[in-house]
């Protein structure tokens, strides 16, 4: 596993690169919690270098990305090729782990004053950035990140999360899925159904 750490404005870029597994753990964890001092602190994990990541190699970033809340900030993951996001999106950290296609959109969750991935769609900003996502890319990451957070957190009709995070169809939500997460949404609606069963049945055992 190599991390790199360089720094973007005043965000903190980790790019890492390798399997991240329970042996890289410890030194991820390390790595990111050096920089995450008592102000607050703005951390992106670029993933777009990971081949492999387990179970075991998320503890580190759970426990970065809750020292970084504590100390007032917000961490984002981006780059997570679809393995890793079926991963991140079922172990039940989606409150803290939040993940973005790329590191021009997560810049752009960070830069937003109310904390909105996951829970609705973000205010397309004023002054577009040079060099970063379209206006149009980016209102439609935003869409597909309120709609997986419906289909994660309710047993809705993928009709009925469409019309709400304003695509023309569900075929239309599940083609911008593809383009943004290579994921469709029948997976994230299969693994949340999964999470629940799971949680029923630990509550009746």
């Amino acid at each position: 596993m190599h991390i790199s750490i360089t720094t973007l404005d005043d965000i903190l870029v980790a790019e890492l690169s390798g399997a991240l597994t329970c042996m890289a753990a410890g030194p991820v964890y390390d790595a990111l919690v050096r920089h995450v001092d008592e102000t607050a602190c703005r951390l992106i994990v670029d993933m777009s270098g990971v081949t492999r990541l387990t179970r075991a190699g998320v503890r580190g970033l759970v426990v970065a990305a809750k020292l970084c809340v504590t100390h007032g900030g917000k961490m984002r993951i981006c780059g997570a090729d679809a393995s890793a996001t079926l991963l991140l999106t079922s172990l039940g950290f989606r409150h803290i782990l939040k993940l973005e296609p790329s590191v021009e959109a997560a810049v752009m969750a960070l830069g937003d004053t109310a904390d909105t991935a996951g829970a609705g769609v973000a205010p397309v900003p004023e002054n577009w950035p040079d060099g970063s996502v379209t206006r149009t890319q980016f209102a439609e990451i935003n869409r597909v990140e309120h709609a997986r957070y419906l289909i994660a957190e309710a047993e809705l009709p993928f009709e009925f999360v469409a019309r709400t995070c304003g695509f023309d169809s569900a075929k239309a939500m599940g083609c911008a899925f593809l383009r943004h997460l290579g994921i469709p949404p029948s997976y994230f609606a299969e693994r949340a159904a999964t999470a629940r069963e799971m949680s029923r049945v630990q509550m009746t055992g």
